[in-house]
């Protein structure tokens, strides 16, 4: 029996998702900032984590995003409805590109406006003449509506191109590293130990995400600066990573204790 849009869109998982989000949303930010390599002073971790968790922008922008990503795991769950139970490899095809072009037109935007707020709440202060004044903000909710398409959609196919790229090698490589005993158990689909699920969840992610670290970064610099700025695009092991990789180990931990719990498993 499939489930309502409702249902799914504000299930008691879905909520405690946002919750986990929200939480560590301070860490999402400061890497997200350090990453830019700005030449404005970023405030202090501790600064960045108490505005963030009471700036408006920046938790309706997550709002938002989280809300299109449930009702895209809603449409995911119609897809035998729509095409069927069996579809023809043309209607697979074509219910892809679909959901990849819907997923582009809603989620782009929201990501390019979350992190252009990111980078502006983490700001100190703005270097003057006549020394650093403080930082006004710059992208209110209310601008998002109203902020030209050429921009929220900037770095759009050369971000695509590299979410492709380092998906796929990414993908490649965290199942080509594993152990060959541990392949054959993922195979096999055998019960895991506690050091292999710590390989899987965490050890090989985090190791893929430092070595894939450049690259992230350029994406973030093109969402905020485009290619037409004089900010560099070197300069990628800064103080971004402990707080990516920190988020990443938190937000992991957290998915797996919820699917602990009866009340909150997908």
């Amino acid at each position: 029996m499939s489930q309502s849009l409702f249902s799914i869109v504000f299930s008691h998982r879905n909520i405690a998702n946002f919750a986990v989000r929200y939480a560590l949303l301070p860490l999402e930010t400061y890497a997200v900032f350090a990453q830019l390599d700005s030449p404005s002073p970023k405030k202090s971790f501790v600064n960045v984590a108490l505005d963030t968790y009471v700036d408006p922008t920046l938790i309706t922008m997550v709002v938002i995003q989280q809300l299109l990503n449930n009702i895209l795991t809603y449409i995911n769950s119609r897809k035998s409805n729509v095409i069927g139970e069996n579809p023809s490899k043309a209607l697979n095809i074509t219910w892809g590109v679909v959901i990849t072009l819907y997923s582009i037109i809603t989620f782009y935007p929201v990501k390019n406006y979350l992190r252009w707020n990111q980078a502006d709440v983490a700001t100190g202060c703005t270097p003057t003449a006549n020394g650093c004044i403080p930082h006004e903000r710059l992208y209110p909710v209310s601008a998002f509506f109203s902020y030209p398409l050429t921009d929220l959609f900037r770095g759009l196919f050369s971000i695509l191109f590299l979410y492709a790229l380092m998906d796929a090698v990414k993908g490649g490589l965290s199942y080509a590293v594993l152990p060959t005993k541990l392949k054959a158990k993922v195979n096999n689909k055998t019960p895991l130990t506690s050091f292999d699920t710590f390989l899987i969840d965490y050890a090989i992610p985090m190791t893929l995400s430092t070595i894939f670290y450049p690259v992230d970064a350029i994406q973030k610099r093109l969402r905020v600066y485009g290619f037409t700025t004089n900010h560099r695009l070197a300069g990628f092991l800064n103080d971004g990573l402990p707080y990516l990789l920190a988020e990443m180990a938190l937000s992991k931990f957290a998915s797996n204790t919820l699917n602990r719990i009866p009340f909150f498993k997908e």
